[in-house]
């Protein structure tokens, strides 16, 4: 599975909306190429405040730097042939396979 190349960008949401968009092409405030939209809730029992819709966002949007540095985090563990696997190797490891298969 491959997905957008990154950089993905957050677009922050016009005075008139509260939808985040996330691309990696913005042109003049537009984004050219959307990937994901984080939308308002639609019932009040759900609704999130605006500054937890932000973060969820911001998170979506520093998906591949995080997907790349946790693949160079385990090429270098790899290249060093270390002969333990740590817990945290191997959540980082699943953490990989989630986003990728």
């Amino acid at each position: 599975m491959k997905h957008t190349k990154g950089p993905w960008i957050l677009n922050y949401p016009h005075p008139s909306s509260s939808d985040f968009i996330i691309g990696n092409d913005i042109f003049e405030d537009f984004v050219m190429n959307p990937i994901a939209e984080i939308l308002p809730p639609v019932c009040e029992s759900e609704a999130q405040q605006l500054d937890e819709q932000e973060a969820n966002a911001k998170l979506i949007a520093a998906a591949p730097e995080l997907l790349e540095s946790l693949m160079r985090f385990i090429k270098f563990v790899d290249d060093r042939k270390l002969e333990y696997e740590s817990a945290m190797i191997r959540q980082v490891k699943e953490a990989i396979k989630k986003a990728t298969e």
